[in-house]
Formats: structure tokens, C-alpha cells, sequence
């Protein structure tokens, strides 16, 4: 067993830290606002971009309504031809069907593609981003 003279204590003077002492320091709070728009997709419109490269956005919530809809981050392949064609056999990209009612998650800030074989389709989105 250890007495209170078996060791001496030192003093300790923290001169800077990277660590919130006691709570004494605030962070500063970033401001997340959402944006909600729909995007229609037409027979003379039938590939249009549904989400511009944003670096603020955190995530995007996007559904389709009205027809099924693919999705895809890349411009060249939102426009193959397979993406055209009625019932969408053999898509190249994601397929949003307009029966689902649960919307889908899109994490990050990359520029989005929708294109439709039937029409009107509409591709409805909600943007969250954080400043």
C-alpha cells in the first residue's frame, strides 16, 4: 500500500490543446437547408440532369413518378440508347421505379443524370446540403 509520500506530485500548466477544456469552448454549427424540385422527363426531353455537382450537398433524396426512370452519374452512359428503349430491358444505370414509394438516398456532391423511355416521367428531388 502506498503512503502520500511515495511520490511527489508535479504541476501541470496546459498552454495549448487542441481539446475543449471543461466545455469552455463552443463549435461552431453548420447550417443544413434542404431544397424540394421535380424534374420531368419528355419525349423531346427524355435525358435531362436531375442534380448539378454541388460540394455543400451531404446527400440528395430522389423518386420517380409517373413511368420508371435510370439514373446515372455518368453522362455517357444516362445516354445509351438502352436507356430509351419502353420497359427498360436492359438499363445502364439504376432504375428508380415509379411504384416505389420509399425515395433513394444519393450521398455526396457528383453530378446526376435521369433518362425515361416512357413518358411524362418525373424525378422528384429533395437536396440536403450543410454550409
Amino acid at each position: 500500500m502506498s503512503t502520500d509520500t511515495d511520490y511527489k506530485p508535479i504541476n501541470v500548466h496546459v498552454a495549448s490543446s487542441d481539446v475543449a477544456l471543461g466545455g469552455s469552448e463552443r463549435t461552431a454549427r453548420k447550417r443544413t437547408g434542404c431544397r424540394p424540385y421535380t424534374v420531368v422527363l419528355t419525349s423531346t426531353n427524355p435525358v435531362q440532369t436531375i442534380l448539378d455537382g454541388d460540394p455543400s450537398r451531404v446527400y440528395a433524396l430522389v423518386q420517380a413518378g409517373g413511368y420508371d426512370v435510370v439514373i446515372n452519374n455518368s453522362n455517357g452512359e444516362i445516354n445509351n440508347a438502352a436507356n430509351q428503349v419502353s420497359g427498360l430491358p436492359d438499363p445502364v444505370g439504376m432504375v428508380l421505379s415509379c411504384g416505389n414509394t420509399a425515395p433513394t438516398r444519393i450521398p455526396g456532391g457528383e453530378r446526376w443524370w435521369a433518362a425515361a423511355a416512357e413518358y411524362p416521367a418525373q424525378v422528384t428531388v429533395l437536396v440536403v446540403q450543410e454550409d
